[in-house]
């Protein structure tokens, strides 16, 4: 019993009130309003992970690129694509160095033959929840 209500505040805390009140909003966005948003958070996530994520930053360092030269989601063209196994094998390059919250692992289903692993933290569970909700 004390596990199903540590998920449910896992998946239904503070966090993910303000997620969903920010995805509701999106609710009526056009078409061009949507792909700002999306832009904007591509954008977000890519500034995060070239300065706190050892494998985007050493990949966009070989390749010579700056978190600018990716705005829009055809720009994720000029980043190599990634699999599980390079995941697995450079698992550790993928943390990012400067969160220090709880972290969770998570696991994909495995129909590929082994299940993939990764962490996760409590707004990535929250945000999560509020788009299937959303």
């Amino acid at each position: 019993m004390l596990k199903s209500i540590l998920k449910y505040y896992m998946k239904n805390g503070s966090l993910f009130k303000v997620f969903l009140k920010e995805l509701e909003g999106t609710e009526k966005y056009s078409p061009v309003e949507v792909e700002c948003y999306q832009n904007e958070k591509l954008q977000q996530t890519i500034r995060i992970v070239c300065e706190n994520v050892s494998y985007y930053r050493n990949v966009m360092k070989k390749l010579k690129l700056t978190p600018e030269d990716i705005k829009i989601k055809e720009d994720l063209r000029k980043l190599p694509i990634i699999n599980k196994q390079i995941v697995q094998q450079n698992f550790k390059d993928f943390r990012n160095a400067n969160f220090k919250g709880l972290v969770f692992k998570g696991y994909t289903s495995g129909t590929t033959g082994s299940p993939g692993m990764f962490l996760r933290d409590l707004k990535s569970i929250n945000f999560e929840n509020a788009f299937l909700w959303r």
